[in-house]
């Protein structure tokens, strides 16, 4: 991983800042964070399903409460800025 970009500079810190968005956005809603992403992946226009790996039994119970979250417009311009694709 120290050589592939995404965990340098300048990639890296865009990174971390949208980690920890995504984290502030789901603590605001009583989500996990992975269960706003998927949400938010899920429920994007282009997209028509979310492949979501587990180890665990517990994982699974988590994603799957992913499918009971409403993402607002405010919600979804929030998570759209944090990763870039709105400025």
């Amino acid at each position: 991983r120290t050589r592939a970009a995404a965990f340098n500079e300048p990639l890296l810190a865009r990174h971390l800042r949208a980690a920890a968005a995504l984290r502030a956005c789901a603590a605001q809603r009583g989500a996990r964070a992975e269960q706003l992403a998927i949400a938010w992946a899920a429920g994007h226009p282009a997209v028509h399903a979310v492949i979501v790996g587990a180890r665990t039994p517990r994982q699974i119970e988590h994603a799957a409460r992913a499918a009971t979250l409403h993402l607002d417009a405010a919600a979804r311009h929030q998570l759209s800025c944090a990763v870039g694709l709105h400025q």
